[in-house]
C-alpha cells in the first residue's frame, strides 16, 4: 500500500461524503504548504483519533490548504493488547518514551510520582502541557500509520494509579528484587483481543520498597526484563515491545 504525507485533522470527525472540502490550517497546513510544498492534485492522508480519509489537495494558501476528500482510510491495525504504561518520568526522556510507546501502538500513558522521581508536571501549566503531549501523540501517528493517538493523562499518585487500573486483565511491575519471571511467561495464553494490560516501569534508581509494594498488593506481578539493570526510557519501550508482540 502506498504511503502518503498524513496531516492530523480534527475536523474529519464530522466529514461522512466522499467529495467533502477539509480546511487544513495551523502546524498542519503550514507543514504541507511551506514545509514539504505540496501541490494541488497532491494525494494525502488525514487522520485524527479515530478515523482517516485520503484526500487531495485542490489549493494550497501561504499557511493552510484545502483538502478534498476521496476514500475512507482505517490505517494500521492497533496491536490485540490493549497496554497502559505507568511510568515514574524523568528529565529529559519522557517526551521520547512517549512517542516510542505510541508508535508501537500503547494506548495510555500514566506519569505517577515516586521517590525517585525526576519530574513534577504539577508545577507546569496544564494547558500547555495538555497541549506538548497531543502534537507528541500527532508525531507519532503520522510516523507509524495508525489512526489511533496515545493518551497521555495527569501526573497522579500510584495508588490513584492503581485505583484507575483495578478492573484490568493483566497488571505487571517491572522489578529486580526476587526471584521474578520473565515478563513473556507472565503473560497470559489466552486470546488477548479486547483484553487490558498495564506495565509499572519506575525512575533509574528503580522503584522504592514501599512503591513496589503499593503496586503488588494492587495485584500488579513483579517481573523481569531481558538484560541487566535498563535505564527506564529503554525499559518502558523493550516492555511494551514483549507485551504487545507476543
Amino acid at each position: 500500500m502506498a504511503r502518503f504525507n498524513r496531516f492530523y485533522s480534527s475536523e474529519i470527525l464530522a466529514a461522512r461524503n466522499v467529495g467533502e472540502l477539509i480546511e487544513l490550517s495551523g502546524d498542519e497546513g503550514h507543514h504541507l504548504a511551506r514545509v514539504l510544498r505540496l501541490n494541488v492534485g497532491d494525494t494525502i492522508e488525514l487522520f485524527d483519533a479515530n478515523t482517516g480519509w485520503v484526500g487531495e489537495v485542490v489549493s494550497v494558501g501561504r499557511n493552510d490548504a484545502v483538502i478534498r476528500l476521496k476514500a475512507p482510510e482505517l490505517g494500521l491495525p492497533l496491536p490485540a493488547r490493549n497496554l497502559t504504561m505507568i511510568i515514574a518520568p524523568q528529565k529529559g526522556d519522557f517526551d521520547e518514551i512517549v512517542v516510542r510507546l505510541a508508535e508501537l501502538g500503547v494506548r495510555r500513558v500514566i506519569p505517577v510520582y515516586s521517590r525517585y522521581c525526576e519530574v513534577d508536571f504539577s508545577k507546569r501549566e496544564s494547558t500547555k502541557l495538555a497541549e506538548r503531549f497531543q502534537k507528541l501523540a500527532i508525531r507519532a501517528a503520522k510516523q507509524c500509520g495508525i489512526n489511533h493517538m496515545i493518551d497521555v493523562e495527569q501526573q497522579v499518585s500510584i495508588e490513584a494509579a492503581c485505583r484507575l487500573l483495578d478492573r484490568f486483565t493483566a497488571k505487571f511491575i517491572c522489578d529486580l528484587r526476587g526471584q521474578v519471571k520473565p515478563i513473556a511467561q507472565a503473560l497470559p495464553a489466552e486470546d488477548p483481543h479486547g483484553k487490558r494490560f498495564a506495565m509499572a516501569i519506575g525512575p533509574e534508581g528503580g522503584w522504592a520498597e514501599d512503591e513496589a509494594m503499593q503496586f503488588i498488593q494492587a495485584g500488579f506481578a513483579p517481573v523481569q526484563l531481558p538484560g541487566g539493570v535498563l535505564r527506564s526510557g529503554t525499559a518502558a519501550v523493550a516492555a511494551a515491545s514483549i507485551v504487545l508482540s507476543s
